[in-house]
């Protein structure tokens, strides 16, 4: 349950939590994804189609690389912030490494009822 004092902040109907714990078939599928996912990291493999690689970058040239935040009080300041910046691209890099590997395992079940 959301605490009164966030209440006025949710703008949506809850939406229903998968029952299980995992959202791999099996222990060995987890311990294989973490073996792959960490041997990808290693290898520091940039997966492709996700805007990560070079010549991604220059074609997707429409994305501002930067945020604007609004800080202050009542947001009178604001603040710029670089999405190119090396620490976005790293967990970028991360993110979709994780998320490629993935799709290498069969989760399905994870979303049955």
């Amino acid at each position: 349950m959301v605490g009164v004092d966030l209440q006025d902040q949710v703008y949506h109907e809850a939406i229903p939590v998968p029952s299980c714990n995992s959202l791999f078939a099996c222990t060995n599928d987890k311990a294989e994804f973490w073996s792959v996912f960490e041997n990808v990291m290693l290898k520091d493999i940039t997966p492709a189609g996700y805007g990560l690689l070079p010549h991604e970058l220059k074609a997707d040239s429409s994305n501002s690389t930067l945020e604007f935040v609004s800080v202050g009080q009542h947001g009178a300041k604001s603040i710029t912030v670089s999405l190119a910046d090396p620490v976005w691209v790293k967990h970028a890099r991360t993110w979709c490494q994780g998320l490629v590997v993935l799709t290498l395992f069969e989760i399905s079940s994870y979303f049955d009822n």
